[in-house]
């Protein structure tokens, strides 16, 4: 059986909770401490006193940390000394002392104020370390306490006396006469009463073993009445029988005239004698003579001695003599008291002539009360009935009259029996405590060596019966389980049915076991996951868990839509304080800033990838509590994110599609220079065409400075976007031809360009009238002659209603575009000149800018980079355009936005329901977040520094928070499970969808088709109705067009039926007579039910 080796993960978070311990927080510290300890046992308690002991201060002026430690070390002393296993405990951690040997013992008594017994008891463990230097500090220390024992005359408790003692008549450094002298003393200190009989040994150096009858002939008289009293003080039956040998049992007479001899038998002198015939079956000496001697010097002689002395034990001899010399004499007590110093059961013969005894005795099965249940004193004796019963055939020893058995598991696959054994042992707990308890009294190799058989042939009742021990924690368990539970927690025919069984058992076990698993391999997080999901137990294990194991499980189970990871990491966040941020971080170290190549040289084996939309979500809720954190975590927050994003270029998109702030930082003068240049546009000290060509040049500079000052500007600018409602409108054109200048020549490129075209849109999407339409449309003039390199995003201006009204000229130079007859023409080639000053802009939400583009030349298509329009939710109509038109007018009034923040702060970010990722793709449109309306002067910057200090509160506002999905998700999930297609053929199916349009539904079709097996039909109709038709009405008559185009019946009556099932949902959900987006789901998907008629071509 291997280790449950989960040390390292244990060490990490132990250590992680010491060094955030504070006088303010040592409560919930201690708190979370206790309970580690008693999740992980042994293990915990070793790594803890490790970490209290390594690097500590015993002596006068110790730091506040000192302090702190040497509280939680009294607090685990007080609690461990007085157990069995507190000397392994104490000299694991030894080698961890740094603070040197000498005198160090004195110093922790003192410091932790201990009293002498609990001194003692610590001089007694660290004098049985393994390392001689530290024995022999144990020597010198018990010394010392042994005169103060002398002195103070303490009543001490037996275990602790016969130990001390046994100490000083062994190993003190004390004469011979001294140490008897000593060891005196100390007795006759102690209560009272009779000193126990496992002191006698020590009290009475002079005491030997009798040999009764060879005393008894040593008589100088053979006075028949002194040799009567002789047996008759005789203390065991048993060691007279046996002097006398097998001759005893030739026949009921010899034992029954050798029993009237000594006392009255009882059911302990019972048990002796039969303990002694079993073990002594086979072997003995021919002392027929010493029969014959004794019966002769008595007088006897009238039973003659067999001329063939007997070669064993008669069991029916014996039991017939003691029934007639004993009529009443209770066997199963007797058998209850086999608990005798002597007993011992060699081989199966002796057990076997045990058992013959008592079925002859009784005629009853062997009580199992007898030899399980409790730990006997004769703990070897008791192994070795244990090892026999457990391999004995059922006709000789019967498991089934155990008092505490688990129930038969029936439903076990590959043949196996549900009773584990033919003789139902592995049933009994009775048994298995009993071997629980015998292997913590350090019989752990005789234990193995009697589980070796269930494992490997009832490993099923071995984890269940152990699971229902009544017993703490231990190696057992720990054996046990690291050998059997990987097994079922990865794939097994009966993982299912022990799995279920283990779980309202012993929750520990499997915690353990699936802490451990990730811990080796945390490639087997999925197959951890399903085991969650099949218990119904994942928000028990992510409560339950170290720190680092639970977030990596919580971000699988997000990306399976099992878990709300921005609800779990804001509740988790609340609840654990500062060690879960630094656990979030250091999975972010390890997942988002670590290349898979990485991983792989440090030996971290298979890992699952975290997707990008799962690193928004950690950087988004570390953003959000950035203010709480000391300075060296901020730094540490920004150090990770930047190597993310360097790493996944993706996730800079996607934390500005989510309206999250990018952590990125630069330096404070590289800030204030980029900021410097926005101020000299505004105030007209420099043109925008000026700026357009320094730009140019910094972006290619080889100049590191440049470069950053080229990336501060655009990271900047990008970063206002949400707060472009509240700038001037003089600041608000400029801005918007600075903003169009940067695509046009191509200043931005790849994702950052999306991020770009994606605010443009957003901002047309905006009310005729309103700024952000003003300046989306200003912003379109500045580039649209290269619109003709994306006819996709065309079609998306296209789509909005009002454009026509504000600029039919580029409405019908669009829909050429689209069509492909005609590209745009730019009137004005000259570039971006505004002239000399800005004073004569027009203002006023009402008025359109008249500075038309004056830049010319198209550039290639190649510069906009792969997949970017299909990483670039565009589609769908814009519902949360009335609402941004109501915030701007209640702002133009005066009137705040319910919750505002001014920009750029690192605050708190409220939660909001996570939509599903490939819904929002194509439908989500995140509002900008308003700053509070407070004044800005006309002279100062729009742009504001990134992490201000006078950070408040700010909510976002998005789409796909109005029209939650929750109550169709979680229908899903209780939904039974259907074939779902690998994430690579999601991503391509997504994307599929995301780009299908009416001039493409033909070859789109056909790809779909390709990619969409008919397994996977069930996932695709659900995905089109919970995900795309239910809130994307405005595209119905373009799906149902490419449902047309597959030309598949079955999938088309697999959609009506999940449209159906959807909408039975909705009905039934409690939530929809007072949620409006639930109300609109489920008009939407009516509406999918009997779409309008397509338009004519």
């Amino acid at each position: 059986m291997g280790s449950g080796s989960f040390s390292a993960s244990l060490a990490s978070h132990l250590k992680l909770l010491l060094n955030y311990s504070n006088r303010k927080n040592l409560k919930s510290i201690t708190a979370d401490i206790e309970q580690l300890l008693d999740i992980y046992g042994i293990d915990a308690h070793v790594v803890l006193l490790r970490g209290l002991l390594d690097d500590l201060n015993l002596r006068e002026g110790r730091s506040q940390r000192d302090s702190i430690k040497l509280q939680l070390l009294s607090t685990v002393v007080e609690k461990l000394i007085d157990r069995s296993n507190f000397p392994t405990l104490i000299c694991e951690a030894l080698p961890f002392v740094s603070s040197g040997r000498e005198e160090f013992l004195v110093e922790l008594s003192r410091a932790l104020k201990l009293s002498l017994l609990h001194q003692i008891s610590l001089g007694l463990a660290v004098f049985e370390a393994p390392d001689l230097g530290w024995r022999r500090e144990g020597t010198k220390f018990l010394e010392a306490k042994v005169a103060e024992v002398q002195a103070s005359k303490p009543k001490l408790p037996e275990v602790l006396l016969h130990r001390l003692l046994t100490f000083v008549a062994q190993h003190s450094t004390l004469s011979g006469s001294q140490s008897r002298t000593v060891l005196r003393t100390i007795i006759s200190q102690q209560a009272n009463k009779e000193v126990p009989l496992s002191l006698w040994p020590i009290q009475y150096d002079d005491v030997h073993e009798v040999n009764s009858l060879r005393d008894f002939y040593q008589e100088a008289s053979p006075d028949t009445d002194a040799l009567m009293a002789r047996l008759n003080s005789s203390a065991s039956h048993g060691k007279v029988v046996e002097e006398l040998g097998y001759t005893c049992t030739g026949s009921k007479a010899h034992l029954k005239e050798v029993l009237s001899l000594l006392p009255t038998l009882d059911e302990t002198s019972a048990a002796q004698l039969v303990a002694m015939m079993a073990r002594t079956h086979s072997g003995l000496e021919d002392n027929s003579a010493s029969y014959s001697s004794l019966i002769s010097a008595l007088g006897g002689g009238q039973h003659s001695v067999p001329e063939v002395p007997p070669s064993t034990w008669s069991y029916e001899v014996a039991v017939d003599a003691i029934r007639e010399v004993v009529p009443q004499i209770n066997w199963v007590e007797a058998m209850r008291r086999l608990d005798q110093p002597d007993f011992m059961l060699p081989d199966q013969q002796s057990f076997l002539f045990l058992l013959q005894l008592f079925h002859k005795a009784t005629q009853e099965p062997f009580p199992i009360e007898a030899i399980c249940g409790d730990v006997w004193k004769n703990e070897q004796g008791q192994l070795s009935f244990l090892r026999h019963a457990v391999s004995a055939p059922p006709e000789v020893f019967s498991w089934t009259n155990s008092k505490h058995k688990q129930a038969p598991l029936d439903g076990l696959h590959a043949n196996k029996s549900p009773y584990g054994t033919v003789n139902q042992c592995w049933l009994s707990l009775d048994l298995l405590q009993s071997l629980i308890m015998l292997a913590e009294k350090g019989h752990f190799s005789v234990v193995r060596t009697i589980l070796e058989h269930p494992v490997k042939h009832c490993p099923e009742a071995l984890l269940i019966g152990l699971a229902q021990c009544k017993t703490d924690w231990g190696v057992v368990h720990e054996e046990v389980y690291a050998a059997l539970l990987p097994t079922y927690l990865a794939n097994h025919p009966n993982s299912s049915l022990v799995l279920h069984r283990l779980w309202p058992l012993n929750r520990k076990a499997l915690l353990l076991a699936m802490v451990d698993m990730h811990a080796k391999d945390n490639g087997t997080i999925p197959r951890i996951l399903d085991v969650c999901q099949e218990l119904k137990a994942l928000t028990m294990v992510l409560d339950s868990t170290p720190y680092s194991f639970a977030i990596d499980l919580a971000a699988l189970a997000a990306r399976r839509e099992y878990l709300n990871l921005e609800k779990w990491l804001h509740s988790s966040l609340n609840a654990r304080g500062m060690p879960f941020i630094a656990a979030c971080l250091g999975f972010l170290r390890e997942r988002a800033a670590t290349t898979p190549e990485q991983l792989q040289a440090a030996g971290k084996g298979t890992v699952v990838p975290l997707s990008v939309e799962m690193m928004v979500l950690f950087f988004k809720v570390l953003q959000a509590n950035m203010g709480a954190l000391p300075p060296e975590l901020q730094e540490e927050v920004k150090r990770v994110y930047n190597a993310a994003v360097t790493i996944n270029p993706k996730l800079q998109g996607a934390a500005a599609e989510q309206g999250t702030q990018s952590t990125e930082a630069f330096a404070g003068d590289i800030e204030e220079e980029a900021n410097s240049y926005f101020q000299k546009i505004y105030t007209s000290q420099q043109s925008i065409e000026d700026v357009v060509q320094m730009l140019k040049a910094f972006k290619v500079s080889s100049k590191q400075r440049e470069q950053e000052i080229f990336a501060c500007m655009i990271h900047n600018l990008f970063d206002e976007y949400r707060f472009f409602p509240k700038y001037p409108d003089k600041e608000l054109c400029i801005t918007a031809i600075l903003f169009g200048s940067l695509i046009q020549y191509q200043l931005v490129v790849s994702l950052t360009l999306g991020i770009a075209l994606r605010y443009v849109l957003d901002a047309l999407r905006k009310p005729l009238g309103s700024k952000m339409f003003t300046f989306g449309l200003e912003a379109l003039n500045q580039f649209k002659t290269r619109l003709p390199e994306w006819p996709q995003y065309c079609s998306y201006i296209l789509q909005i209603p009002h454009m026509r009204q504000a600029q039919p000229e580029l409405v019908e130079q669009l829909e050429r575009v689209v069509s492909g007859v005609a590209p745009l023409t730019d009137p004005n080639p000259a570039g971006p000149n505004v002239g000399p000053g800005y004073g004569d802009m027009p203002s006023g939400p009402d008025s359109s800018f008249k500075l038309g583009n004056q830049m010319g030349g198209g550039l290639g298509a190649n510069a906009f980079g792969p997949g970017v329009l299909a990483q670039m939710p565009m589609g769908g109509h814009d519902q949360s355009a009335d609402a941004d038109q109501s915030n701007e007018q209640s702002t133009a009034k005066g009137a705040a936005p319910a919750s505002s923040v001014p920009a750029g702060a690192f605050s708190p970010v409220p939660y909001q329901p996570q939509a599903e990722v490939a819904a929002a793709r194509a439908q989500a449109e995140v509002a900008a977040a308003r700053p509070s309306p407070a004044a800005t002067p006309a002279a100062a910057s729009p742009l504001r520094k990134a992490n201000s200090n006078n950070a408040t509160l700010e909510k976002s506002v998005s789409f796909a928070t109005s029209l939650s999905l929750d109550t169709l998700m979680q229908a899903e999930s209780d939904e039974p499970k259907f074939p779902v297609p690998d994430e690579g053929t999601q991503d391509k199916i997504h994307f599929l969808v995301n780009n299908v349009s009416v001039h493409n539904l033909t070859q789109k079709a056909s790809q779909l088709a390709h990619h969409l097996t008919a397994e996977y039909h069930q996932w695709f109709s659900q995905y089109m109705v919970a995900k795309r038709s239910s809130i994307e009405p405005n595209f119905h008559v373009l799906y149902l067009q490419l449902l047309d185009e597959l030309k598949q019946d079955r999938l088309m009556r697999m959609i009506v039926k999940a449209t159906v099932r959807n909408i039975q949902v909705l009905l039934q959900s409690e939530k929809i007579k007072t949620n409006s987006g639930e109300r609109s789901l489920l008009k939407n998907l009516g509406s999918w039910l009997r779409p309008p008629a397509p338009p004519p071509h």
